[in-house]
């Protein structure tokens, strides 16, 4: 649950790993490894590559996406939007994967606070914009999020 170096490069080690889709499954089968991650979102030397490892273990798998939230993920990286460009970028671009195909948790996404955060991305432009584009996306894909997007967007 700390930081530092080691970790950090243990965050990238995974993230390589699951960015293959035999290692995606292999990984994602390690609910130790999801929840080691997920409390990397916490360090600042390594929530980038954490949050680069959930992206990817998250793809495509609503059940990968399931084991994050359950492990306190969506909370976690709804928390570092708003941090500089490349973590934010990094963070929404996990939380898509993770809220794709997964109503529950683009319900816990939405009441953490994601939408509104998710806005002010969409305005900044860049690669943050185009994530949070996509978590949005998500988000709207369920009934109450449709209407919280709607009423920040307007």
């Amino acid at each position: 649950r700390g930081g530092g170096e080691a970790a950090a490069s243990a965050a990238q080690a995974i993230a390589m790993i699951a960015g293959e889709t035999g290692g995606r499954d292999a990984v994602a089968a390690q609910t130790d490894a999801i929840r080691l991650l997920v409390g990397l979102l916490s360090s600042v030397e390594c929530a980038a590559q954490a949050c680069r490892a959930l992206m990817n273990i998250a793809l495509g798998s609503p059940a990968s996406g399931t084991a994050i939230a359950s492990a306190g993920g969506v909370e976690r990286l709804v928390a570092l939007l708003p941090s500089d460009a490349s973590v934010g970028a990094k963070a929404a671009g996990a939380l898509a994967n993770v809220l794709s195909s997964n109503d529950p948790n683009r319900v816990a996404a939405r009441e953490a606070g994601a939408v509104p955060l998710l806005v002010t991305m969409l305005r900044g432009g860049g690669e943050a914009a185009s994530k949070a584009a996509d978590a949005l996306t998500m988000i709207a894909g369920e009934t109450g999020g449709r209407a919280a997007v709607a009423a920040q967007t307007d």
